[in-house]
């Protein structure tokens, strides 16, 4: 046997290409294909994350703003401190024959 001459890679490919170039592109395609699938769906998981995030603080704010907000049964009473007959006293004041 004659003694094998080294083939570079380079040269190896070039003759696969050369043989097979549909296959070789279809291929190509696939992995760019792939990769592209892949890297959408990186992206879109990504925005799914953002996006329960922000639901999430919504939420988290309207639960504060309705606690803050006045609840109309648990209002002070306005009547508080008033008095039932405040003319009592003035009828008292003024009135000299009464002890």
């Amino acid at each position: 046997m004659p003694p094998q001459q080294p083939v570079s890679l380079l040269a190896s490919i070039k003759g696969i290409v050369a043989k097979n170039p549909i296959s070789v592109a279809v291929i190509a395609l696939l992995l760019v294909g792939g990769v592209a699938y892949w890297l959408g769906s990186l992206a879109g998981h990504q925005l799914r994350t953002d996006e329960e995030a922000l639901k999430e603080a919504a939420v988290k704010q309207t639960a504060e703003d309705v606690v803050k907000s006045t609840n109309p049964f648990q209002a002070k009473n306005p009547l508080e401190g008033v008095e039932s007959n405040p003319l009592g006293k003035v009828k008292k004041v003024l009135n000299p024959f009464e002890n």
